[in-house]
């Protein structure tokens, strides 16, 4: 009667457990982000050269603090004027003149940006995801700037649309925002777009160690491991090392008996020039 009663508390105990567990992993995964998010009242679009290494998700600093994430990204071919071009066939849209993508940040606070603000993508660190970085400037550049904001109508008016609310006038009216070339961005770039070089030059090198640590391939690897050869090849590098210490004292030998030689070779010019008669 107790192992049975012990029985269906251990059940009881697992099971509680396990709900337990499954509430706090969803509360942390599911109700707390919507409670974050319900926070994030501000849409503020940007318009971006290019979006490379931004998806929806990334994360929006202002002054190196998390204030949002990327909401929306949109691909948007502009015309002359940098309106975007919203007809869908050839024979009636407009020619295109450059392409942008439009960001929408979903903001839990707005940012206060004056004249020298910098709006741009750069890596955290070299291996980390990308980030788009706020930096408001300062209010010694002049009157403070107000960006434009949507609200949650315009935002699905946007999405489900492709055009600005309040009509299609040109995306210059946005915020615009640049891709920063710090010495990170610049190092995580060049790996990402030559990673297959580099994995190529790591794969050469394993392979050439691979060779010279395997005997009978090669002139390096039978000079490490023939020890006939070794030896021989040890024996002529200090035959070698005794020649060159030879020369050396033969070259100061030289050097010391200059003197001498030279006083002789004056010596025998006035004699020959007495001999002949000619003056001192």
């Amino acid at each position: 009667m107790l192992m049975q009663w012990l029985n269906k508390s251990a059940v009881i105990l697992i099971g509680s457990i396990f709900w337990i567990l499954v509430i706090g992993l969803m509360s942390l995964t599911v109700l707390l982000p919507a409670e974050r998010n319900r926070n994030l009242q501000y849409y503020f679009p940007i318009v971006l050269k290019s979006a490379e290494g931004i998806k929806i998700g990334s994360r929006v600093q202002i002054l190196g603090v998390d204030q949002g994430y990327v909401n929306y990204l949109r691909y948007t071919p502009l015309d002359s004027q940098g309106r975007i071009i919203l007809e869908k066939k050839n024979s009636t849209a407009r020619p295109s003149e450059s392409q942008v993508v439009i960001a929408v940040l979903n903001m839990r606070t707005l940012p206060l940006l004056y004249p020298d603000y910098r709006i741009y993508t750069r890596y955290p660190a070299v291996i980390s995801d990308k980030i788009i970085d706020i930096r408001p400037g300062s209010e010694k550049a002049g009157e403070q700037i107000h960006p434009i904001l949507w609200n949650s109508r315009e935002m699905l008016f946007f999405r489900t649309t492709g055009s600005l609310p309040g009509g299609n006038r040109p995306v210059q009216t946005l915020v615009q925002a640049s891709n920063y070339d710090d010495p990170l961005t610049i190092v995580a770039d060049v790996v990402n777009e030559n990673r297959g070089d580099i994995r190529r030059i790591v794969r050469n090198i394993a392979e050439t160690t691979d060779k010279i640590n395997t005997p009978g391939t090669g002139t390096v690897s039978i000079l490490l491991h023939d020890p006939v050869l070794l030896d021989r090849t040890n024996a002529s590098l200090r035959d070698l090392l005794v020649v060159v210490r030879e020369g050396r004292l033969l070259a100061e030998d030289l050097r010391e008996s200059q003197a001498p030689i030279s006083f002789l070779e004056a010596y025998l010019i006035t004699m020959l020039r007495l001999a002949a008669g000619a003056p001192l």
